[in-house]
């Protein structure tokens, strides 16, 4: 693969994308293109890992029963489950960096929404439509960080975009302990603003100032060669270039003209060419081959491994600060988990439930 990357042998004035972005060098877009990614990240994993503290820190204010926490937590997250594989083919069709403003600034919008809701149904709906918003990033965001990198170079930039999700871990529990340390309330009327809606506004913040630093940079030059908009390709490449380098890019190919070899179209024009059912039809049909020979079995597999992955790591997390909570009010010095939880659920009435701050 390196190898083809040193020479052109399409002719002088037609160049590979990659071969270009080898000669232009690795620099600041793909630098800051991975902050941006891994600030995305963290927003649209912290919306999940935070609601496993808001439902605690929320419980009295919203009156809430078992049931109605497993709601709250879950919401977003099948708004991530439902929306992501058409986002992934919308993304195919208007681009990927549209799609990511589109989903950021979104969810960005609802959850700031979100911290003025006194209703605990419309709080839900609100965080299903923020999964849904939180779907767009996920089906675009490796899509776009990967197409900005020569092939040697997408794995490795994919790779640390994911390490976030680990700081992501710290960063929901660190700033929640700083915000739930303190005990205080802004009366606006019949609206009291408690410290546990100023989590949704620490959680959305990182994914904000993602969005705005990605409003300076052009769409991916591998899909717009993928949509035949070569003049459009050019152009963000010379971006790419005057960033990285400081140069022109007909400096760094020296040569005056030149036009970049056209890609593989990436999908179906969903958008242009259907609507509702039929865009819905299309991705059923793009979908069924992946459960015929010879992908059928790989497939499976591979989603039978991230359900047990993530059942294991993000259920147990969502459900983590409960448990935790509902241990420090124990009477015994030790306790099973299933104790726990059992006298827990025999507790009749939910404002008689302890929250304990510390535990953040």
């Amino acid at each position: 693969m390196h190898s083809s990357l040193e020479s052109n042998t399409l002719g002088p004035n037609v160049w590979d994308y990659d071969m270009v972005l080898d000669k232009i060098g690795y620099g600041k877009t793909q630098w800051v293109l991975l902050l941006v990614s891994g600030l995305m990240t963290i927003t649209s994993v912290a919306a999940q890992q935070a609601m496993g503290i808001i439902v605690i820190a929320s419980q009295c204010e919203f009156e809430t029963t078992q049931a109605e926490k497993g709601v709250m937590m879950a919401a977003s997250v099948t708004g991530i489950f439902l929306s992501t594989y058409i986002w992934g083919y919308i993304s195919d069709d208007i681009g990927r960096r549209r799609v990511l403003l589109y989903g950021s600034f979104a969810s960005n919008a609802l959850q700031f929404v979100l911290m003025f809701v006194t209703s605990i149904w419309l709080f839900n709906i609100i965080n299903l439509l923020v999964g849904i918003s939180l779907g767009a990033v996920s089906a675009a965001l490796y899509a776009y960080l990967s197409e900005f990198n020569i092939p040697r170079h997408r794995a490795v930039a994919i790779n640390y975009s994911t390490m976030f999700v680990s700081v992501t871990a710290i960063y929901v529990p660190a700033t929640a302990w700083l915000v739930l340390s303190s005990n205080w309330a802004l009366t606006i009327g019949d609206f009291v603003f408690r410290p546990w809606r100023l989590l949704l506004l620490v959680s959305l913040l990182p994914g904000f100032i993602g969005g705005l630093v990605l409003l300076y940079y052009p769409e991916s030059p591998m899909f717009l060669l993928s949509q035949e908009k070569n003049t459009d390709a050019i152009e963000a490449v010379a971006w790419i270039s005057k960033f990285n380098r400081g140069k022109s890019i007909q400096q760094i190919l020296n040569c005056e003209e030149f036009t970049l070899k056209s890609a593989d179209p990436v999908g179906e024009n969903l958008l242009g060419e259907s609507q509702g059912c039929g865009i819905l039809s299309k991705i059923c049909r793009a979908t069924i081959p992946l459960f015929h020979k010879p992908h059928r079995f790989n497939v499976i597999l591979c989603n039978l491994a991230l359900f047990g992955i993530f059942f294991s790591t993000n259920g147990i997390q969502l459900w983590f600060p409960e448990i935790v909570n509902r241990s420090s009010g124990a009477e015994r010095n030790s306790s099973t988990v299933c104790e726990i939880l059992s006298e827990s659920a025999e507790q009749p009435n939910v404002t008689e439930t302890m929250v304990n701050m510390k535990i953040f």
